[in-house]
């Protein structure tokens, strides 16, 4: 342990010749048992310098990325216990207050989740979902920790292409899509009611809702009109994006006084539109849907 700390520390360090004795001493480790696991609970470590505690979670995901699962061609592979500590670690690592460590975790959870879930790690999305349900109301900030936590896993199984996988991604769909929901319609009504108050914090939690129920109901949901909640949804979306294009002209002036209203009108209108157009190039609508009267009055709109 000693002797990997030193050579973090020397690789962040200065000094040429010792940065590369202590790589070539990396190199030496990366087969040695519970490395993984202790560079990862290092980097856990708040009492340890931030460079040194991010060069030990890259040195983890490319650990990760080697021996996670048995290949062929290498002897050495992660064992199930130090698996079970690293899972165990990188959710908290992930929720850390320092962006590039979080970052850095945030890509190693979508790592092993793609691997483990749902079948070496079960427990996985309830548990996101409940810390996504504790957390949304504590704060801006740390409610969107949590919400990225749940949309890198998301990520990752709407990813796969096996019929197996498709199910677990549809059965993932059907468990969480009431609290994305949620969370959407609070944070629209939120941004829509005080634009002029909006903080950047709440633009986030807004494209994070947008961008998981665009996965949800483009690749979780098999028959969009065979899901109400989801046809639901669809119409809230074609209604946001009337109400903001027409608040565009009523707060173009103010954008020069507030930065965030021009945030306010790109971002969050092209997300809008991005959800949409993806959703429904999955789910082409029946002639006779209502909605898409709306969708050729918005275009009209749009135009004009």
């Amino acid at each position: 342990e000693e002797l990997l700390v030193s050579n973090l520390r020397a690789l962040v360090g200065q000094d040429s010749p010792l940065r590369a004795r202590a790589e070539q001493s990396m190199r030496e480790l990366e087969t040695k048992d519970g490395i993984t696991g202790f560079l990862l609970m290092l980097a856990c470590r708040e009492e340890v310098a931030t460079d040194v505690r991010w060069l030990a979670l890259l040195y983890a995901k490319n650990q990760v990325s080697r021996y996670w699962r048995q290949r062929f061609a290498r002897s050495f592979t992660i064992s199930t216990e130090e698996k079970a500590t690293i899972r165990q670690n990188v959710i908290p690592l992930a929720l850390c207050h320092d962006k590039r460590i979080a970052s850095q975790a945030l890509h190693l959870l979508g790592m092993i989740s793609l691997s483990d879930f749902p079948r070496h790690w079960p427990d996985l999305l309830q548990n996101l979902l409940k810390l996504v349900h504790d957390m949304a109301s504590e704060s801006l900030d740390s409610g969107n920790r949590s919400i990225g936590l749940l949309h890198v896993v998301f990520k990752s199984q709407a990813s796969k292409t096996l019929l197996a996988d498709r199910k677990e991604f549809i059965q993932s769909t059907s468990s969480c899509f009431s609290l994305l929901s949620s969370l959407w319609q609070d944070s629209w009504q939120r941004i829509f009611e005080q634009p002029m108050l909006c903080p950047v914090t709440e633009l986030e939690r807004f494209v994070l809702c947008c961008k998981l129920l665009r996965r949800a109901l483009a690749q979780g949901v098999p028959k969009l009109f065979a899901f109400p909640p989801g046809l639901q949804l669809l119409g809230d979306f074609v209604q946001s994006v009337e109400r903001w294009v027409a608040s565009i002209c009523n707060t173009a002036q103010q954008q020069t006084s507030n930065p965030n209203i021009g945030k306010f009108t790109d971002r969050g209108l092209y997300f809008l539109l991005k959800c949409l157009g993806q959703i429904l190039a999955q789910h082409p609508l029946d002639p006779h849907f209502q909605t898409i009267m709306s969708l050729r009055a918005l275009i009209v709109r749009i135009g004009d």
